[in-house]
């Protein structure tokens, strides 16, 4: 130890390991005659106070006869003889919940974290198990004296609490569903338009809104958002999926500018670098989720094709009467089509060898005829490739016989 000088790692990790981000006063607790509360029974009521301050609801109660009736049924229950089927509270039982808190939660509204609790000693939480002890024998006085009053967040009675609302929780009826995962509410509603989308959603907030108010239950706004999620594929009534291929064709487009000065015919980028910001910005664009639509018509793929087409023109630099086939040969990428058939062909190989018997029920069937009015997916199968892409594979296959 005389040895270690104070450059030594050893000195400063202790160091480290005690050094403290600062220090934060607790100040006293008040009375509400602003004095200072002293003995343990002036502590205790303070405590009670502050609590049913946090936890009562601000605004006047919603339905006066609706908060008669529920504490008239309180009152009932809690004049009823109390059961002993309950085991009392133990200290190793309070010892082995306080070891499993999550540090990193949120503190509740007394401002005291998971983090300090872990740090409570054996008579604190002695005093925790008195206190839970006493709740059930004290609920009923506590009525009687004029408390209207809810629980704070992370006390005993929360989970009972809980189980209510969720068994209780108001049913939307503007077609809104609701979800409830511990105590987080959510409502989330579905259409295939953004026009009169918000019309649903709000009434359903409405009537949750008035239900919340009925039995007054507080909505941290803070905690609440509003989301909306856009999915991949645009499904039009006859399932042509015209809508969706406008709709990749105009972003395809947009990335296709923002990134014309590296695709461009004056970029000094490599042809190899060009493909591979197309195969990654681009060209996964149009083709996500290719295997629900790779069966549609011919013409409506072709304007997708139309803009690979342009990128290995302005990628090469290519004059105008060198051949598409010969772009993509030189460039070794394979056409729409074809990209959408090996996608297909490679999930319903999977599908199929699925351990799941009912989604490889799901991919078992016959296509149509190609002559039929109603296209499936594996139609993609057996149509012919159209003229590109068999020119391309002609190309290939030439190449890859003089190799």
């Amino acid at each position: 130890m005389e040895e270690i000088k104070p450059s030594h790692k050893a000195f400063w990790a202790v160091t480290n390991a005690l050094k403290t981000e600062g220090y934060t006063p607790i100040p006293p607790l008040k009375k509400p005659d602003n004095s200072v509360a002293i003995d343990d029974a002036e502590i205790a009521e303070c405590l009670a106070d502050s609590i049913e301050t946090q936890c009562s609801q601000a605004s006047p109660p919603h339905d006066i006869a609706h908060i008669s009736r529920i504490e008239e049924e309180v009152l009932q229950k809690t004049s009823l003889e109390p059961k002993d089927d309950l085991a009392p509270v133990s200290l190793s039982e309070v010892q082995t919940l306080v070891k499993l808190l999550n540090t990193r939660k949120a503190p509740s509204l007394d401002g005291i974290g998971n983090k300090a609790i872990k740090c409570f000693s054996i008579p604190l939480l002695s005093l925790l198990v008195a206190i839970y002890k006493r709740v059930p024998k004290n609920c009923s006085s506590r009525l009687e004296g004029g408390r209207r009053a809810g629980v704070p967040q992370g006390s005993t009675l929360s989970s009972a609490v809980l189980r209510v609302h969720k068994r209780y929780t108001a049913s939307s009826s503007s077609g809104v569903q609701l979800a409830l995962f511990a105590d987080d509410t959510a409502l989330f509603y579905g259409k295939n338009r953004s026009t009169r989308f918000t019309s649903s959603p709000q009434r359903a907030i409405d009537e949750l809104g008035q239900w919340f108010r009925k039995w007054r239950i507080e909505v941290n706004p803070d905690k609440s958002a509003a989301i909306q999620f856009k999915y991949g594929v645009t499904l039009d009534k006859n399932l042509h999926f015209r809508d969706h291929i406008e709709r990749v064709r105009n972003t395809a487009l947009f990335y296709k500018a923002r990134l014309g000065a590296m695709l461009g015919r004056k970029s000094k980028l490599s042809r190899r670098n060009k493909r591979t910001i197309y195969k990654i910005c681009i060209r996964t664009v149009m083709t996500y989720a290719s295997l629900v639509f790779a069966h549609t018509a011919p013409k409506a793929l072709h304007r997708l094709q139309v803009i690979q087409n342009k990128f290995c023109r302005a990628a090469t630099d290519a004059h105008w009467c060198v051949r598409n086939s010969i772009l993509h040969r030189d460039l070794e990428l394979p056409t729409i089509s074809k990209y959408m058939k090996d996608a297909s062909k490679r999930f319903f190989d999977i599908a199929g060898s699925h351990p799941n018997a009912l989604l490889r029920a799901a991919v078992d069937y016959q296509p149509p005829d190609p002559t039929h009015l109603i296209r499936r997916p594996p139609n993609v199968f057996i149509d012919p490739p159209d003229a590109l892409t068999a020119a391309v594979e002609s190309l290939n296959d030439v190449n890859n016989t003089h190799d």
